[in-house]
C-alpha cells in the first residue's frame, strides 16, 4: 500500500494538478488538507472516475481534510471521536482503508505564541493524541498523516535562529508531538531518511523554494505494525514545482510491502531569475565593492538585459474576470509589486490567510532603509495597503483602496522579522472598512496602526480598466 498526503491549499485552484499527480503516482491512498471546499463542492466524482473512492470533511472556504482511497474505505469518522468536544474546524478525518486506520490531520497553526490560537494548537494535538487511542490500540495498523505545523526538530528548519520565540517549534508544540509518539507511533520519513535539510513547506511569495529555505512539518507517522513493513518515503519536490503549485511537496510513504495562506508562479526559471534581481538589489544596496567590481557587475546586467529585449514583450494581467470572483485564487498576485514571487521590486511579504483574518510576515532588509537603521515609511504603507487589500478580497466583493490611514507609533527596525495583522471590520454595502496592526515579531512591540476603506469594484468597471489597460508595453 502507497499512502501519501499533501496539503493542496485549495482543490478548486489546484484540481488539474492533483488529478495528473494521481495518474502519475497511483497512490493508494491519498491524504488531503486544506481542500477549502464544503462537502457538497467536493469534486466526489472526478476522483471517482480515477478509481478512487472519498470521504471528505469540509466547512467551505476554509481548512477542509480528505481521504482518497482505491483500497476500500470504511469506518469513516469526521471531526474527534474521543467523546470530547467536536472541532468547530474541519481539520480530520478517519477511515479505514485495507485494514489501515488512517487520519488526515491538518493542525492549526497556531500564529504566535501569545496567541489564543496557539493554546487551540496545543489542545488540538492533546485531543488527537486522545481520538487515535479511542478508535486503536499501539498493536493496531493506524497511521496519522498530514499538515502537523510543527517541525519535530531543529533538524527539520532550514536555520532554527530565524525561528526562536515562534510556532512550529517550541518546546510546548513539539512535547506534543512527542507524546503522540510515545503513544506508539513513528516519524515514518525519518526511518528512511535521517539526513537533514529535507522540507516539505516553503514560502511561495519570498524564493524559498529556490533558495532551499523551508520546513518540515508535513508528516507521516505510523504504528509499529506499519512501520516495520515501510520500505520507503519521500517527498516529491516535483509537487511543488510548475504552474499554480501548493506551497508544499507531496509527502508519499510508507510503502507498504510493495507530499504542500496564496507560490503560484509561472515557471521555476523566471522565478530563478527574479530572486537574482533581488539578491543584486540587497546587494548593490550594502556594497562597498570599488568601481571594477560594479562595472563588471552592470556589464553582466546589461547582457541579462539584451537576452531579454529581444523577446516577446506584453503585460499579461493574469486571472482577468476571476480576479474579482475568486480572489485568493487568482494568479496576478505572481506579479503584484510587494508580494509577487516574479516581480523583483517586491519585498519578501508573505501572506496567511483565515477568515479574513491576514497576517502577513517580512524581514526588510537594507534597500528598504529610511530613518538610519530603519524601514522607510513608504513600504510599511504599502504594505499595509497589500495586507489590508488581500482581507477585504476575501469578502467575496474586492475592490480598490478609497482611503488608507497609517499612525507610526515607534521606529520600525530593519532585519528583523515583522509582523502585520489584518482583518474586515465591517462592510456597509460596497465600502469595506480594515483595520491592520504591525509589530516586531519577536517581542511584538508595536510599530504602527492602520485603518482602510475599500470600494468593491463593479464588475464593468474592472472590465473597463482591463479594456483600457491593454497587453501591450506603451511606445516610448
Amino acid at each position: 500500500m502507497r499512502i501519501a498526503t499533501w496539503n493542496v491549499n485549495s482543490l478548486k485552484a489546484r484540481l488539474p494538478r492533483v488529478e495528473e499527480w494521481l495518474a502519475d503516482v497511483q497512490p493508494d491512498v491519498l491524504c488531503m488538507q486544506e481542500t477549502k471546499l464544503a462537502d457538497d463542492a467536493f469534486p466526489a466524482l472526478t476522483f471517482s472516475s480515477l478509481g478512487y473512492e472519498c470521504a471528505h470533511h469540509g466547512q467551505g472556504q476554509w481548512n477542509g481534510v480528505a481521504i482518497l482511497s482505491r483500497v476500500g474505505l470504511t469506518d469513516v469518522v469526521a471531526n474527534f471521536a474521543d467523546g470530547g468536544e467536536p472541532d468547530p474546524d474541519a481539520r480530520i478525518i478517519t477511515a479505514v482503508c485495507e485494514g489501515v486506520r488512517v487520519s488526515s490531520v491538518y493542525v492549526p497553526n497556531g500564529r504566535s505564541l501569545d496567541h489564543e490560537h496557539y493554546q487551540y494548537k496545543l489542545r488540538w494535538m492533546a485531543q488527537l493524541r486522545r481520538h487515535v487511542a479511542a478508535l486503536a490500540t499501539p498493536s493496531d495498523q493506524v497511521v496519522v498523516a498530514g499538515d502537523f505545523n510543527i517541525a519535530p526538530t531543529d533538524e527539520d528548519v532550514y536555520d532554527p535562529r530565524k525561528f526562536i520565540g515562534a510556532t512550529h517549534v517550541s518546546p510546548e508544540e513539539r512535547a506534543e508531538l512527542a507524546a503522540l509518539c510515545d503513544w506508539g507511533m513513528e516519524d515514518l520519513f525519518r526511518r528512511h531518511h535521517p539526513e537533514d535539510r529535507i522540507y516539505s513547506w516553503w514560502d511561495y511569495r519570498a524564493g524559498d523554494f529556490h533558495q532551499g529555505r523551508g520546513l518540515r512539518i508535513d508528516l507521516v507517522l505510523g504504528t509499529a505494525a506499519v512501520a516495520e513493513r515501510s520500505t520507503f518515503a519521500v517527498i516529491d519536490r516535483n509537487a511543488r514545482k510548475g504552474q499554480s503549485p501548493s506551497d508544499r511537496a507531496g509527502h508519499r510513504g510508507p510503502g507498504v510491502n510493495d507530499r504542500f495562506a496564496l507560490d503560484r508562479m509561472a515557471g521555476d526559471t523566471r522565478a530563478d531569475l527574479a530572486e537574482a534581481c533581488r539578491q543584486i538589489i540587497d546587494e548593490l544596496a550594502s556594497s562597498t565593492a570599488d568601481s571594477a567590481a560594479f562595472a563588471a557587475a552592470a556589464q553582466a546586467v546589461q547582457q541579462a538585459v539584451a537576452i531579454l529585449h529581444d523577446r516577446s514583450h506584453g503585460r499579461p494581467y493574469e486571472g482577468g474576470e476571476a480576479s474579482l470572483a475568486d480572489y485568493q485564487d487568482h494568479l496576478f498576485i505572481d506579479h503584484s509589486p510587494l508580494v509577487g514571487v516574479l516581480n523583483p521590486l517586491a519585498p519578501p511579504l508573505s501572506l496567511e490567510a483565515d477568515g479574513t483574518r491576514v497576517i502577513g510576515r517580512v524581514t526588510f532588509g537594507a534597500a528598504y532603509e529610511g530613518p538610519p537603521g530603519c524601514v522607510h515609511g513608504g513600504f510599511i504603507a504599502a504594505s499595509f495597503d497589500e495586507v489590508l487589500g488581500f482581507a477585504q478580497g476575501l469578502t467575496g466583493k474586492p475592490g480598490m483602496t478609497g482611503r488608507l490611514t497609517i499612525s507610526y507609533r515607534s521606529p520600525t527596525p530593519l532585519f528583523q522579522e515583522l509582523e502585520f495583522v489584518g482583518d474586515v471590520e465591517r462592510v456597509d454595502g460596497r465600502k469595506i472598512f480594515t483595520r491592520a496592526e504591525l509589530r516586531v515579531a519577536a517581542h511584538q512591540r508595536l510599530c504602527a496602526e492602520a485603518e482602510g476603506l475599500f470600494i468593491s469594484m463593479k464588475p464593468e468597471v474592472f472590465q473597463r480598466l482591463m479594456r483600457d489597460r491593454g497587453d501591450e508595453e506603451p511606445a516610448g
